[in-house]
């Protein structure tokens, strides 16, 4: 299994979304996850009517002792 592979299923992510590339800065202790949902329409969760993506800005989520969440 490759990593990328290993962190889609880690993550719990489903079609659309695809994990691009996992890197890994064991001095720094961050692992950066990079993924995508490809170019749309999407489907809305709530009534399934299909959609445009609205937002692609690149996101930063902490998780580790003092961090806040």
């Amino acid at each position: 299994m490759r990593d990328t592979e290993l962190y889609w299923a880690i993550l719990g992510l489903a079609p659309p979304w695809t994990v691009i590339s996992v890197d890994l800065d064991v001095k720094g202790q961050r692992v950066t996850v990079t993924m995508e949902a490809g170019s749309g329409p999407f489907r809305c969760p709530e009534c399934q009517a299909e959609v445009q993506g609205y937002d692609h800005k690149p996101r930063r989520w902490k998780d580790g002792p003092g961090d806040v969440q």
